[in-house]
């Protein structure tokens, strides 16, 4: 489980590995963490990639190793100005066959003001299409 960059760059040993799988009936996935703020980590308030510039190279990656992955962790700050992103995010991987899917994930209301924290905020409207946030907005 790592960020969709740290496959491309190198810096996880994971990477390495996984490029000499060998899985001849392509039944793996990888289980990809995606924060959209500057460093992936989910804890900044303003959201600093679109989808196609954050999974580009890391749906390059998958498709030259003949790999698949899964989202299982994804999110953006909490407040309507990263919903498109959110949207672009999830529009993407169904636009890309190498993502078999995603799932939102939360910390608990526990967590307070944490930027992708799970009470109904404002981000919520974003997953599916057609609903509204807490605010009434689009989502």
């Amino acid at each position: 489980m790592a960020g969709g960059h740290s496959w491309t760059e190198g810096s996880d040993p994971s990477s390495a590995l996984m490029q000499k799988l060998l899985d001849p009936i392509k039944n793996t996935a990888i289980d990809i963490h995606e924060y959209l703020d500057v460093d992936f980590s989910g804890g900044h308030s303003i959201c600093a990639f679109s989808a196609p510039e954050l999974l580009a190279p890391l749906t390059r990656w998958l498709q030259t190793y003949n790999l698949k992955a899964m989202i299982t962790e994804f999110g953006g700050a909490n407040g309507t100005e990263c919903a498109p992103y959110i949207e672009g995010l999830i529009d993407y991987m169904a636009q890309n066959d190498e993502y078999i899917g995603w799932t939102a994930w939360a910390a608990g209301p526990f967590w307070g003001s944490y930027s992708p924290c799970c009470t109904d905020s404002l981000q919520w409207g974003s997953l599916e299409p057609g609903s509204l946030a807490s605010d009434g907005s689009p989502g």
